[in-house]
């Protein structure tokens, strides 16, 4: 889980999870993202890079709000899956970046677009353990932290 190590091990602690457990739960968030990016492509060009952009947002970010309520191997497995569908909006962010700007700049219109998606993630990895560490520091539990934890950002 891409959450930061110490916030991987408590989740990892909190829910009993085993190494494999943990191991197919990234599986399944790369799997998910790989077969996303593969069919986001075409459904840009019959749809638009907007309207397939926003329906993976919803299809992807309206179930993950419900990570907080994970309490077993299969809820993660669960939220992993809505995890890879937000991962393969890469395509229609590159797709939408594309239309955006003439030939002679779109490469570097395309490399921001995909470095600040990049970055966000980045951030995330170093700004959820902070999160987290807060409410343990407020007095929550850690199960609670964690789960506060995702809906802080």
């Amino acid at each position: 889980m891409n959450l930061g190590l110490q916030l991987t091990a408590t989740i990892k602690q909190d829910l009993h999870l085993s190494p494999s457990q943990v191991a197919n739960s990234n599986i399944i968030s790369l799997c998910v993202t790989l077969l996303v990016r593969v069919v986001a492509g075409p459904l840009c060009d019959q749809f638009g890079p907007r309207k397939v952009f926003s329906g993976l947002l919803l299809l992807g970010s309206i179930p993950l709000g419900l990570a907080p309520l994970v309490r077993s191997v299969e809820g993660l497995y669960v939220s992993r899956f809505f995890i890879g569908i937000l991962g393969g909006t890469l395509v229609p962010c590159q797709v939408w970046s594309m239309t955006f700007f003439d030939k002679n700049i779109v490469g570097t219109a395309n490399a921001l677009a995909g470095g600040f998606g990049t970055a966000g993630g980045g951030i995330t990895y170093f700004i959820m353990p902070a999160v987290y560490d807060s409410f343990v520091a407020r007095g929550h539990s850690v199960g609670q932290s964690w789960r506060l934890t995702f809906i802080v950002p």
